[in-house]
């Protein structure tokens, strides 16, 4: 598999990294979040800010998108998907791997986040991790749905204080939906975040496995596929409009033999 080929995709750029914050952070990806996403531009009255060694709003490295609205909740950014949902698994199908690890950083794997809402990857018993687009689309959607209903006073008092989110989790989450989110749809907040090919029909998050099925090499296979054209697909949709050409993306398939 030559993924080389990937190179001559400006969407499957790797995202610029100028200091040694995460790539989900960087001016380049806080620059297409303010670009690519018309609820966070400048329009809305969202700010760019520079590099910082400490946000505004965590202890840690990067940019962010700032509103200067009373106890708004900043935007950095967040990773869809982790490689180290794949830990363990390197010298199955290598050539994916690598090819997913060539992805990992662009634009299509990651999302405009709030501060403090990262959920973490914590390692389960297989070797894998949970940290995937799968687990925090359904965070989303639940409380999106009012299926769950986390408290937010915490978040509300730091933010007011001017003290950093770390930790906060799904509260900064219900916290940044409450307030950014509130007038939108769940089928609104899928377009919105480009997050087309990661839901069914019904609008329904995808499984990241399959969905309870016993995971055998084959299985790992189609897993591996599934994410990686998944991240293709968004990254091109994030920069066509939201629109998808299946013809490109055919075409990219075929040259690299998936």
């Amino acid at each position: 598999m030559n993924i080389s080929i990937l190179d001559k995709y400006d969407f499957l750029n790797i995202l610029r990294q100028e200091h040694t914050e995460e790539y989900e952070v960087t001016a380049d990806a806080i620059s297409c979040y303010s670009k690519y996403y018309t609820i966070y531009s400048k329009e809305n009255d969202w700010q760019e800010q520079p590099y910082a060694s400490h946000r505004n709003q965590m202890s840690t490295a990067g940019c962010w998108l700032h509103n200067n609205s009373t106890n708004t909740i900043d935007i950095s950014g967040d990773i869809l998907t982790s490689v180290s949902a794949f830990s363990g698994l390197e010298n199955v199908y290598p050539d994916l791997f690598q090819l997913f690890e060539r992805l990992y950083h662009t634009i299509g794997n990651c999302i405009p986040w709030p501060e403090g809402g990262n959920l973490g990857g914590r390692p389960w018993k297989n070797g894998g991790s949970p940290d995937n687009y799968y687990r925090k689309i359904s965070a989303c959607n639940e409380i999106m749905l009012q299926k769950v209903k986390y408290d937010t006073a915490c978040v509300n008092c730091k933010i007011a204080k001017q003290k950093t989110l770390g930790g906060s989790g799904y509260s900064s989450i219900q916290y940044w939906i409450d307030e950014i989110w509130k007038d939108k749809t769940w089928e609104d907040f899928v377009k919105i975040n480009y997050l087309d090919d990661m839901v069914d029909e019904n609008l329904m998050p995808i499984p990241f496995g399959l969905d309870g099925k016993i995971i055998d090499e084959k299985a790992l296979k189609e897993i591996y596929l599934k994410n990686i054209k998944m991240i293709i697909c968004r990254g091109y949709r994030i920069t066509h409009k939201g629109n998808l050409e299946e013809t490109d993306i055919n075409g990219l398939y075929g040259e690299l033999g998936i």
